[in-house]
């Protein structure tokens, strides 16, 4: 990273509209990604089915 990466977010962060936010969460949300859950599989299971989405499940190595 540059020595003034902190100044240089700051100032996009200061003087981004709202078009140029709207035009990157469109490009970058419209690319396909992976969520990962970790949790309870008995509990969330039915919920992420009720997405529609492939779901595989990973066992933890022991």
């Amino acid at each position: 990273m540059p020595e003034d990466y902190a100044e240089q977010q700051n100032s996009i962060i200061t003087t981004i509209t709202q078009k140029e936010l709207s035009d990157i969460a469109m490009k970058e949300l419209s690319q396909p990604m992976q969520w990962i859950v970790v949790g309870d599989g008995q509990v969330v299971r039915s919920q992420l089915e009720k997405m529609n989405l492939d779901i595989i499940e990973l066992q933890l190595a022991k």
